[in-house]
């Protein structure tokens, strides 16, 4: 595999990373970044990201599961961080099918192999890439267990727009309107639109500081508010996962008690019947367990790694 850049200044991070670039099979280019040293005696986490989201976001949480004995092997999904674009506007979030998503996976889990990572594995998802974790399990992904921070089994749209949100996106996909920006936002970073006290993301002042340092150094990795398609084909494979059996894999899930980014109650419908499931509130938490304040994202980092050595 060929060497890609990790920026570890924007990662800020004290432990040493490598990333590199892998193809997929419909021949698009992802980025993919592993920590991992002699401390990984536990196995690896395959750290499905968010959507919006790139490795070095994660470089201050990678210490943590180091600590704890975890390798960490994480991607930038197709569209996103520094993996190819697949919209005309590369600043836009979108995707052709949320299956394509798989073919991101099937890749990771190749490089997985061809970098002889310690095993057992595991699979930790936040947001979309719990989606994309869910769906990945159910399709027999190679780990021993899971675990998901806000997973998108549903996603929160205003209560007036419930009904006419998949109608809607579907006519803008049907009338060549699919690559339309969903939201004012546009192609800005989340960090530098919003400000600190108007944020869905996290409680922590010095985290979302972090945030808009990252968005200002790093804007190449960057982009903005998902697509019309984006979003049907979102609310689609969230239906279409609706209807499939939990699988055979152990599976511990959190949310945040404010979280306003994804719908709690599909969560909480299937880890109740989620064999070997639990599911956690976290009270005074938004969307980002990982980055709320420090009593939160410790307490959450320590209770993934709880679990999965369970299973190590």
């Amino acid at each position: 595999m060929e060497i890609a850049p990790l920026n570890n200044e924007v990662a800020e991070s004290d432990e040493v990373g490598a990333a590199y670039w892998i193809k997929t099979e419909d021949k698009v280019r992802l980025r993919v970044g592993v920590w991992c040293d002699e401390r990984a005696v536990n196995g690896t986490i395959l750290l499905f990201t968010g959507r919006a989201e790139f490795i070095e976001k994660y470089g201050r949480i990678v210490p943590g599961f180091l600590e704890q004995g975890f390798a960490i092997f994480s991607i930038d999904w197709r569209g996103q961080g520094l993996s190819d674009r697949v919209a005309s506007d590369a600043h836009l979030g979108h995707v052709h099918h949320f299956l394509d998503y798989q073919k991101d996976v099937v890749a990771m889990i190749e490089a997985a192999r061809s970098l002889s990572l310690p095993k057992p594995w595991y699979l930790f998802g936040h947001s979309m890439g719990g989606n994309i974790g869910l769906r990945s399990l159910i399709d027999g992904v190679p780990v021993v267990a899971s675990a998901f921070t806000a997973p998108m089994w549903s996603i929160a749209v205003p209560s007036f727009l419930e009904p006419v949100a998949k109608p809607l996106s579907r006519l803008a996909v049907m009338v060549g309107l699919g690559e339309m920006y969903t939201k004012a936002q546009k192609g800005h970073s989340y960090a530098l639109h919003r400000s600190f006290e108007s944020n869905s993301i996290t409680n922590d002042r010095p985290m979302y500081e972090y945030f808009i340092r990252q968005a200002t150094l790093f804007p190449e990795a960057h982009i903005g508010a998902p697509s019309m398609r984006w979003l049907y084909e979102g609310l689609t494979e969230c239906d279409r996962l609706s209807n499939l059996r939990s699988p055979e894999v152990p599976c511990s899930a959190f949310a945040g008690k404010d979280d306003v980014t994804v719908g709690r109650k599909a969560i909480e419908d299937r880890m109740s019947s989620w064999r070997d499931g639990a599911f956690t509130i976290v009270g005074d938490a938004k969307h980002d367990l990982l980055y709320d304040r420090p009593n939160i994202s410790q307490k959450v980092i320590q209770d993934v790694c709880a679990f999965f050595r369970q299973y190590s």
